[in-house]
């Protein structure tokens, strides 16, 4: 089976006006994140593509992992349907690489399930006490000093860029 994005991203091209993944998402933290670190080295976990790198080009999309009751069932990703994810971290990385994970509970199966066997050093940020902990992953509680309880990642990508967590 052809893969039609795939294609289309190498080409290098953009006939059709697709968005750099980084750039869909609203929060200016990701694009602080980018900008810090390079397009080369930040990935995103998207509920609707994988694990992509963050300049790969994508239309806009509206899914998510959330289980949250105001959003509508046909934005969310069922969590137990097969899905044939990209997996763009798997063989990029080496084995100096760190790979820092900074997203809700809701995200973290996907994460598991597309690095569970890349050997690199892998850390979660995290503030739910109910984490599911796995072998070969490193866990820092975020100590989440704005008291968030959604989208407390922003706070903690913002400390992680001006070097205020344990790495």
């Amino acid at each position: 089976m052809i893969n039609y994005n795939l294609t289309y991203n190498h080409k290098g091209l953009n006939q059709l006006n697709f968005y750099k993944a980084a750039d869909l998402y609203s929060p200016s933290i990701y694009r602080l994140l980018v900008d810090t670190y390079g397009r080369d080295d930040i990935f995103i976990l998207s509920a609707g593509w994988g694990l992509i790198k963050s300049d790969y080009l994508i239309p806009s999309y509206d899914i998510t992992f959330s289980a949250n009751s105001k959003i509508h069932d046909s934005k969310k990703r069922k969590k137990k349907e097969q899905y044939n994810d990209f997996n763009y971290l798997s063989g990029l990385t080496n084995k100096n690489d760190n790979i820092y994970f900074f997203g809700g509970l809701d995200y973290l199966h996907l994460y598991y399930n597309l690095t569970i066997n890349i050997p690199e050093r892998k850390v979660i940020y995290y503030i739910s006490m109910n984490i599911p902990k796995i072998r070969g992953y490193e866990y820092i509680q975020y100590p989440n000093p704005k008291g968030r309880k959604q989208n407390w990642h922003y706070s903690c990508v913002k400390d992680f860029i001006n070097g205020n967590l344990q790495r």
